[in-house]
């Protein structure tokens, strides 16, 4: 059995195509790559209900982290911060959910991480533009 494509912990995955075509404008295309490969090993790991794809959805999450972390540090300051702010607060929320209802917190999680992975890829965008 499939979740439906109408359950946030799905559709918000879409969010990510944003963060996707900064990058492609940035030329950053490993960072795009790592954002395309997100978008569809998540939505696959959460459509079968978090029983497949975990190992590689898990890690191509840390290796966004990575890219993003990247991106930011050659930004300006302002971006550094706000990424930190969001940081916190992605942390917080992953918290509640693993350990309140998965099925209210992650979809949140999810568009807090599109804040944090939009935030980075704006700051290196506006950094290699000027």
């Amino acid at each position: 059995m499939k979740r439906r494509f109408d359950d946030p912990i799905l559709w918000t995955n879409l969010l990510f195509v944003l963060p996707l075509l900064i990058t492609l404008l940035s030329r950053s295309y490993i960072h795009s790559a790592v954002i395309a490969l997100c978008i569809i090993f998540s939505t696959l790991y959460h459509m079968h209900y978090e029983k497949k794809y975990k190992i590689i959805d898990m890690f191509l999450a840390y290796l966004l982290i990575a890219f993003n972390l990247r991106a930011v540090l050659r930004s300006q300051p302002l971006f550094f911060a706000a990424a930190i702010i969001l940081v916190a607060l992605s942390g917080y929320i992953y918290y509640f959910a693993q350990r309140r209802n998965y099925n209210k917190w992650h979809p949140l999680w999810h568009a807090v991480s599109f804040a944090i992975t939009t935030t980075c890829s704006l700051g290196y965008f506006i950094a290699v533009s000027t």
